[in-house]
């Protein structure tokens, strides 16, 4: 009996597995519609399977980036094709949930239809419209009243907000108040406003879609009278290179203006004195250890000249260590250093050691000296990796001109400058053109005079950190313009 009672229980097991599969698509069913219900946020006291799009209609900026498009209020054994009308537009990008959400990525501004059909061949759309980010300036109204060292002799500008919006052009509707100009800064275009005189212009920038945006910039007189004094200062203290020595007890250095000249050593301020030959002598300074940094500022009002030295190898001695300029390699460059100590030529290995970092890229490179023996301290020298030059590769005559070819150099480069003059060794009458692409590789140059002889040389640049480096200039080429 108990072989029996098995053998009913295994009937019985089988009959109510093939109970629930018969009714496997009403389940089925019921999971399809509760995915309608929770997707579309909405439930219906009447499912029909009459599938729609969560959305019909978008209107976007750039910046949003993406949006999740869904089916809902369909069965749960259709399928759905997604396509988009534009996909420069609007891509359709990745399925999220089997085949009814869609991921749709923006990827440029105009316009595209996103179609949806599904495997019967029913179809709906939702039309997405994507518009350009706001054109933000960092700067509504700037009023320039008194002069400090945080602009120098320009005040920039720059373009702020989510979106890719660049600046294109810029113009001021006073330049006799300010002059405007369009900048590079790590790649991004910024506006370089340089005072003129007082009073108040207005600065209208526009971006690559055509939008524009207003600064109202002003400047005082008191300003304009600052910057004046800098510059004065500048140019007594720069051309001269400022006389500067090391004595005993002090340095001295000369300008050529009525100024306020002082030196910061460590947080301490020492005041310079004229002396009886009209030079500005600072004494009374402690002695300094090697490296130490000395602030040498010139001020006159508000406006300041700031000097940087460092105390070189022994105390009295300013450094004198220094590297020529490289050309970039695509490889670390290891240059050699030249270390003096009063005219006598230091010996590496011996007063010295030196490391070198990871000098490769275009920009300012390094040296840093380990001093030993009779020399103490860590010094670091700088030098300048300039880009690779490139080739004239021919310079073709035309009517009062000439179109200039060259070779195109896109690693570690901004752009091109092309130089040409009627004096063979460019020493007169030349003429500078900066072509700002670096996939650009001609240029035509009209409007000069017919049946001239002219020198024609080009070279590469590429802006680091707002500071240009050059290459060396290719040879010169000669052409002469036809009548």
């Amino acid at each position: 009996m108990g072989r029996y009672s098995k053998i009913l229980s295994v009937i019985m097991a089988c009959f109510m597995v093939m109970t629930t599969i018969a009714f496997m698509p009403d389940f089925a069913a019921e999971r399809a519609y509760a995915n309608s219900e929770t997707q579309s946020g909405e439930s219906s006291d009447e499912w029909t399977g009459e599938w729609e799009l969560n959305q019909t209609s978008i209107n976007a900026v750039l910046s949003d980036g993406s949006v999740e498009l869904y089916v809902s209020n369909y069965y749960s054994d259709n399928e759905f094709t997604w396509t988009s009308s534009n996909s420069e537009v609007v891509s359709v990008t990745e399925k999220r949930q089997g085949s009814n959400v869609m991921l749709l990525k923006y990827e440029s501004i105009g316009a595209a239809t996103i179609t949806v059909t599904d495997k019967e061949g029913k179809q709906a759309t939702c039309e997405i419209t994507v518009e350009p980010d706001p054109f933000i300036l960092d700067s509504a109204n700037v009023v320039l009243q008194e002069y400090d060292d945080t602009y120098g002799d320009d005040y920039n500008i720059r373009c702020v907000g989510e979106g890719d919006n660049v600046i294109t052009s810029v113009k001021s509707s006073d330049p006799k108040v300010a002059t405007v100009n369009i900048e590079r800064e790590e790649d991004a275009p910024l506006i370089a406003v340089t005072p003129v005189a007082s009073g108040t212009t207005i600065i209208t920038a526009e971006d690559q879609y055509g939008q524009k945006a207003e600064v109202s910039f002003s400047v005082t007189q008191k300003y304009i009278d600052e910057l004046k004094y800098l510059e004065e200062l500048w140019e007594s203290t720069v051309n001269n290179d400022a006389g500067i020595k090391y004595g005993e007890t002090g340095f001295y250095c000369t300008c050529d203006i009525s100024a306020n000249v002082y030196a910061l050593i460590n947080g301490e301020k020492y005041v310079g004195k004229i002396d009886d030959e009209g030079d500005y002598v600072i004494k009374g300074i402690p002695k300094l250890p090697v490296g130490t940094k000395i602030e040498i500022v010139f001020q006159k009002g508000l406006a300041k000249y700031t000097i940087i030295e460092k105390i070189g190898l022994r105390p009295g001695h300013w450094t004198d260590a220094t590297v020529k300029p490289q050309t970039y390699t695509g490889k670390k460059l290891e240059p050699k250093v030249v270390v003096k100590d009063e005219g006598k030529t230091l010996k590496e290995g011996r007063d010295y050691t030196v490391t070198y970092p990871n000098n490769i890229n275009v920009g300012d490179g390094k040296v840093i000296l380990k001093f030993d023996g009779n020399y103490k301290g860590t010094i670091t020298v700088y030098f300048d990796i300039n880009p690779k030059p490139t080739k004239l590769k021919k310079v073709k005559p035309m009517k009062k001109g000439f179109k200039v070819t060259w070779k195109k150099q896109t690693k570690q480069t901004t752009g091109y400058q092309i130089q040409y003059s009627t004096n063979k060794k460019f020493k007169k009458g030349k003429k500078l053109i900066t072509i700002k692409k670096k996939k650009t590789t001609s240029k035509k140059i009209k409007k000069l005079k017919a049946n001239k002889k002219y020198y024609v040389r080009v070279r590469t640049y590429k802006v680091v950190d707002g500071y240009k480096y050059y290459s060396k200039w290719s040879p010169a080429k000669t052409v002469k313009t036809k009548r």
